[in-house]
């Protein structure tokens, strides 16, 4: 593992990853609890303290279930129809049961 570096550079990818995080409704404590890691590794992973590596964006995208080409369009900037999609799946899950039904037939009705 590497060290800890004073620095803070964030990166594009490092910007993505929290991101993802935010768009998933998760606490970083939550993401270490499935990584089996610290918060503060992920805290350092998005504040660009610590390289991040393909294989521990895999693991972040694995555990949020977001895709590869998700993470691409986040992290290039194009990433709209994620961040819109996911805000309103935020949207959905904060409804109470009462109302998804309505929600539901409305969409299906586009």
């Amino acid at each position: 593992m590497q060290k800890r570096c004073r620095l803070k550079k964030e990166t594009r990818e490092s910007v993505a990853l929290k991101k993802i995080r935010n768009y998933a409704g998760v606490s970083q404590r939550t993401l270490a609890k499935l990584l089996g890691t610290t918060q503060s590794l992920i805290n350092h992973h998005e504040n660009g303290r610590t390289d991040n590596s393909e294989e521990f964006v895999q693991k972040v995208l694995k555990a949020l279930n977001f895709g590869f080409e998700d993470y691409e369009k986040i992290r290039d900037g194009s990433d709209s129809s994620v961040e819109l999609y996911h805000s309103c799946n935020s949207i959905i899950r904060a409804l109470p049961p009462s109302k998804i039904e309505f929600v539901h037939k409305l969409l299906q009705n586009l």
